[in-house]
């Protein structure tokens, strides 16, 4: 069974549509032995796409898995998970950089 195709098809049926102006597909598999990406509308899987806040429930949904799981707290200091130089000016406020302290928990309930 041609899957790339399979999904091509179905990708052309879904963009066809009137009310479809840009899209994106991107399937892939956890062994790592199949990808497929495709555009419309210009886009391609490097294309930055506006998701509004769906974003952030994404986001929650998938760290909070991760907690579930126990491969993280959401207590845990963002230097755990990245070096000093990424977070480096990150929170600012009132000239005093706070990036080094934030946690997991900051970001999600969005108190940094």
């Amino acid at each position: 069974m041609n899957h790339s195709k399979t999904i091509e098809n179905i990708f052309n049926k879904v963009t066809s549509s009137k009310g479809i102006h840009e899209a994106v597909i991107l399937v892939e598999n956890t062994k790592g032995d199949f990808s497929f990406d495709l555009g419309y509308g210009g886009r391609t899987v490097d294309s930055p796409i506006f998701t509004a806040s769906i974003g952030k429930l994404f986001t929650t949904t998938c760290i909070l898995i991760l907690e579930k799981q126990n491969k993280l707290v959401l207590s845990d200091p963002l230097t755990k998970y990245f070096d000093l130089s990424i977070l480096d000016g990150l929170h600012i406020f009132k000239g005093v950089d706070y990036s080094n302290q934030l946690t997991i928990s900051n970001l999600l309930f969005q108190t940094s």
